[in-house]
């Protein structure tokens, strides 16, 4: 195939992961919830001890965790230290273990199709504490919208054939925890920049939730399996469902990896749906028309308040790549200002050098017209104009100069040099006050220090510089014996 079918494949192939993925999600979550509700409920397998079934999930996934992060290092693990471990992540952990213990204990005493109608109230208990904790802000609309979905909640618990208020509030409680557990890892580890996938999640929540759960379990559940004598455990069973639990974290963070958060979400209602007709279907579970009414009411809501949440997450893209927008012009301007600063800086400095060149050409020709007899009375004499050029070489000094300007002034120094020797070649009759060595002083005054000893070994060179006073100069005297 051509450019266009290979696009096209590869269009196709993108799409068909992530189908994939998405079907994979489904199959796992559904899977999860039907075995735990198969092992809990009295009807089925008959082993009601949601707290001894949660600890075996957290110890299973903790250990295989630890052997994808620590041993095969398929999951970088997050730089974490002690006291961000026990003041964010033990607190979420604790969450997280009355959230799993709530929601497993529910399934003895509800059908899997009204548990699912009483999770979407997930999205309600999410906003209302994230207001508490002010990371949400309150919004009319919105709370409106979670008015309805509440409402259509209640229906469908109104229409409930096995209504069961205990079970019910063991529901209600792990669907607040689980939202207060998402808050909180806002506030503790997001606002952070720390950032868990669900391997890295397991790694570090799955031991604490294994360790608070040890404290129900020890008064609750440990009495009563010592008196059991007939159970014993059945690591098929067991290890099965715990391999799919963490199977199912790992579906996750492929999921969410290769899609997004928003496609899970999707997802999530896809499985609802399969999971009630499942109940109805296989289980049966009794649902009634006011059940699949009150759902399809809280269903209408929750799939608006996620619109709503994804056009607000477009609008704060958007929002951010305008901002990046004006920030990247406002560097180009910026930069676009000093550029004209830094070339108008250089023009001024190059005319000012320029002028100081011709004053040094002039001085060479002076010398050649007069023969270089002026003496250093008159006011305009050529020692006199050299020494103001080079007096005034620090005036770019007094401002930050970049480096080729620096380069620029040392080149015109060594012009002015130049003309100096050549001044001081055509003035063989020098005697102690010549003008050469009060130029050579004035260049040691103003820190010319390697210009005054290049000029001194000039001088060495066409023989001034013995009948001058300058071997007087100890100063001089190592510099023109170097060279």
């Amino acid at each position: 195939m051509g450019k266009g079918g290979s696009l096209s494949d590869g269009v196709l192939k993108k799409i068909l992961l992530s189908y994939t993925y998405v079907g994979i999600w489904i199959f796992l979550s559904f899977t999860v919830i039907v075995y735990n509700k198969y092992i809990l409920d009295k009807k089925m397998y008959n082993w009601p001890f949601p707290i001894s079934l949660t600890m075996i999930h957290m110890s299973f996934c903790a250990t295989l965790a630890f052997l994808v992060i620590k041993v095969f290092k398929f999951v970088e693990p997050v730089t974490m230290s002690r006291e961000l471990y026990f003041s964010s992540v033990v607190p979420i952990g604790a969450l997280y273990s009355l959230s799993l213990w709530l929601s497993n204990s529910a399934y003895i005493y509800l059908s899997v199709s009204f548990i699912q109608m009483l999770k979407a109230l997930m999205p309600v208990a999410v906003y209302s504490i994230g207001v508490l904790f002010k990371k949400e802000g309150f919004k009319s609309d919105t709370m409106i919208n979670m008015l309805s979905i509440s409402f259509g909640v209640a229906i469908a618990a109104y229409g409930e054939a096995r209504f069961d208020t205990w079970g019910v509030m063991l529901q209600l409680g792990a669907v607040a925890f689980e939202a207060t557990r998402l808050v909180m890892i806002q506030i503790l580890l997001t606002s952070k920049g720390i950032t868990l996938n669900p391997i890295t999640s397991l790694y570090y929540v799955a031991p604490c939730c294994f360790v608070f759960l040890l404290v129900p379990w020890f008064f609750v559940e440990l009495p009563i399996l010592r008196e059991s004598s007939s159970f014993h455990f059945d690591f098929v069973i067991f290890g099965t469902n715990s391999l799919c639990a963490f199977a199912l974290n790992l579906a996750v963070f492929l999921l969410v990896g290769k899609t997004s958060a928003l496609t899970m979400n999707v997802a999530g209602v896809v499985k609802d749906w399969l999971l009630i007709a499942f109940s109805w279907s296989v289980i049966k579970d009794t649902v009634t028309p006011i059940n699949l009414f009150g759902y399809g009411l809280a269903f209408l809501g929750v799939g608006y308040y996620n619109h709503s949440k994804l056009q607000a997450l477009k609008a704060k893209e958007a929002q951010k790549k305008i901002g990046q927008g004006d920030e990247e012009t406002g560097k180009r301007n910026g930069r676009t200002k000093r550029d004209l600063e830094l070339g108008l800086k250089k023009l001024k400095v190059l005319v000012f050098f320029c002028s100081l060149w011709m004053d040094a050409f002039w001085v060479s020709v002076i010398c050649c017209s007069r023969g270089g007899n002026l003496g250093l009375g008159e006011e305009n004499c050529e020692a006199n104009i050299l020494l103001k050029a080079l007096e005034n070489m620090h005036y770019p000094l007094n401002v930050e100069m970049p480096v080729e300007l620096q380069e620029l002034k040392d080149l015109e120094i060594h012009s002015i040099l130049e003309c100096a020797s050549s001044y001081v070649y055509l003035c063989p009759s020098c005697d102690n006050d010549c003008s050469s060595l009060s130029l050579y002083v004035s260049l040691m005054d103003i820190g010319e220090f390697d210009t005054a000893a290049n000029f001194s070994y000039m001088l060495f060179r066409v023989g001034i510089f013995e009948r001058t006073s300058f071997h007087h100069l100890e100063l001089c005297k190592p510099v023109v014996c170097s060279q």
